[in-house]
């Protein structure tokens, strides 16, 4: 059984995650489970919490500890009193709600000089809404007391990095022995700070027949010549480090990039067209 908090609980069956179910009565069964019914996961699975049936009250139970706990629970009678489930309904928010979030977010696009769309994006979004449910869970919280340095960002996004390389390794390994794929190539140079810069994105179509495209590195180019046995050894370095090591299996390996005259020449041998575009 996962061990669950009650935070997780909560969100749970707000998400419809978790569920809840009658406890299987039994000659011996305590009269208390009348009242409560318990959690359980998708799996059905015991979560070691329950749930009053009639005010929503949650507690954590397990067989062991006993009913006692549920047993000295006082339901209340006032039918006033919200339950859990009513701060999770659809609501219909008053005007001055969203007048206020539409002044904040006025205030942070011109502070932090971000730009209109961020609210739009999915990330943005799904941050925001996390904010939302911590606060119904938490009540008011300061936010110097929730938010973490950005040193700590900085870490975490490094090690999200790590596990998302590490999971991409496996499919285009997987992808590049059945079928093969394609990669793309540029170039380009900051004009204000002269500093060159070189990706490589991958092409290629998952199981299910639908065309994905992932950017395997968009990096400074070493400080050396743009020559092709400079740029194919670049390139070759980033695939190394998806574990498509260069050998046999590069037949399957399909390279476009620009008309480039040191382009042509990386891949001279290797299967390249030149972009139609760029013609």
């Amino acid at each position: 059984m996962q061990n669950f908090t009650l935070e997780q609980i909560v969100l749970g069956l707000k998400k419809g995650e978790l569920k809840c179910q009658e406890k299987e009565k039994k000659s011996s069964s305590s009269e208390v489970w009348t009242s409560f019914n318990e959690i359980i996961d998708m799996q059905e699975q015991l979560t070691g919490f329950v749930i009053c049936i009639n005010c929503e009250h949650i507690f954590k139970y397990n067989y062991k500890s006993g009913t006692s706990t549920l047993k000295r629970h006082k339901c209340p009678s006032n039918e006033k009193q919200q339950k859990i489930t009513s701060y999770w309904t659809n609501k219909n928010f008053p005007t001055v709600a969203k007048d206020i979030t539409t002044k904040k977010i006025v205030d942070f696009v011109c502070k932090d000089l971000r730009p209109f769309e961020i609210i739009s994006g999915q990330g943005f979004r799904e941050f925001a809404q996390e904010m939302i449910n911590i606060g119904s869970i938490y009540g008011c919280l300061q936010v110097d007391d929730l938010f973490p340095h950005p040193t700590t960002i900085s870490r975490n996004i490094i090690k999200e990095a790590d596990a998302v390389k590490t999971s991409l390794k496996t499919t285009l390994k997987d992808i590049f022995e059945l079928v093969g794929g394609a990669f793309t190539s540029d170039m380009w140079t900051d004009d204000y700070r002269k500093i060159s810069y070189i990706s490589l994105t991958v092409h290629y179509i998952d199981e299910s027949w639908q065309m994905k495209e992932q950017i395997l590195a968009a990096s400074k180019f070493p400080d050396v010549r743009h020559t092709a046995d400079n740029i194919k050894k670049v390139l070759l370095n980033i695939l190394k480090g998806y574990n498509l090591v260069p050998d046999s299996t590069m037949n399957r390996y399909t390279f476009v990039t620009d008309s480039a005259a040191n382009y042509i020449s990386a891949f001279k041998g290797l299967n390249h067209i030149p972009c139609f575009a760029h013609r």
